[in-house]
């Protein structure tokens, strides 16, 4: 990606993600001074902002009006002290916007019911202690949500199950405990 600051070229893929990047702007974007504005306001005033960052107010005033642009260690203290991104502070964007997180899912009583039922036949009579037989529940319900047959979830679970199990046995039999949080 090809961005241009003053007069050079700047070539740089995928800044901070694990692939290129179509996107081309220009770092710093217009507007920063009025970006570095709102986070001083954020931290209080021109004055307490200064402060924080470790730069005069008259400097603090230059960044604003776009007269000189701060150092990266200025950037750095004044997005760490707003709670802000310095994607968002050098380009305007904010990276949660860019890649959003998948939106959250309500939680399907049937599809809960049918992994307790699951997760029970694959443990076989045996039992789990709550947190990992809470884990195998899960692992069953996020399966069954993103549209797997209960067979193949079962064929799955079981394995899971024993896995589960053991792993308590084996921890146990390494502190030399008797292996009663989970039966196998």
């Amino acid at each position: 990606m090809t961005d241009k600051v003053g007069e050079k070229s700047v070539s740089y893929a995928g800044i901070g993600t694990d692939r290129a990047s179509s996107l081309s702007v220009p770092i710093p974007a217009p507007g920063i001074g009025t970006r570095i504005s709102e986070l001083s306001k954020v931290l209080g005033n021109q004055a307490e902002a200064s402060h924080v960052i470790g730069v005069s107010v008259p400097q603090l005033r230059r960044y604003i009006k776009g007269d000189n642009l701060p150092s990266f260690d200025v950037m750095a203290r004044l997005c760490l002290a707003a709670g802000r991104s310095m994607e968002w502070l050098a380009t305007g964007i904010d990276p949660e916007l860019r890649h959003p997180q998948p939106p959250s899912q309500a939680v399907r009583p049937e599809a809960v019911s049918l992994a307790v039922q699951l997760a029970e036949e694959a443990l076989e009579g045996k039992r789990l202690e709550p947190p990992d037989y809470g884990q195998l529940v899960s692992l069953i319900y996020d399966a069954l949500v993103n549209g797997l047959p209960s067979a193949q979830v079962l064929a799955f679970a079981r394995p899971a199950a024993r896995g589960l199990a053991r792993g308590k046995k084996d921890a146990a039999q390494v502190v030399g405990g008797s292996g009663k949080g989970a039966v196998g």
